[in-house]
């Protein structure tokens, strides 16, 4: 699975049987989807866009979500994801993940990345970009 790549997202709507709510379930149930850590920042600041991870063929990978048309950008590839957290910059062009031994930065618009800080193993020091 590729980054860039789309995924289209039906949503459901229906009503909670117990509390009488209306609920949006904005992923597919034939995959497992979860939203980042509680105090993550998910969402872009109008609103519009949810990142979340998807495990799809297997692999967890982070989604970019239009929240008006359901479709979502894939946002990473490869393995060693820390699949809980992805976070949303502040001016919402680029998003902060760990992948590996390393904290990634990737931009939104060209899906480049870059490696921020790199991850000492035990006894050694850490590195920039």
């Amino acid at each position: 699975m590729a980054a860039g790549r789309i995924i289209r997202n039906n949503f459901k709507e229906f009503t909670d049987e117990l509390t009488g709510t209306k609920v949006t379930r904005l992923t597919e149930p034939d995959h497992v989807s979860h939203h980042m850590y509680f105090y993550n920042r998910m969402t872009t600041a109008d609103g519009s866009r949810l990142l979340y991870c998807a495990e799809l063929e297997g692999e967890r990978q982070l989604y970019l979500m239009d929240l008006h048309t359901g479709d979502a950008v894939q946002l990473t590839e490869g393995d060693g994801l820390e699949d809980y957290g992805g976070l949303i910059s502040a001016e919402d062009t680029h998003i902060f993940y760990q992948q590996k031994d390393g904290i990634w930065k990737l931009c939104l618009e060209t899906l480049e990345k870059e490696c921020v800080y790199r991850i000492p193993e035990a006894g050694t020091e850490a590195t920039g970009g």
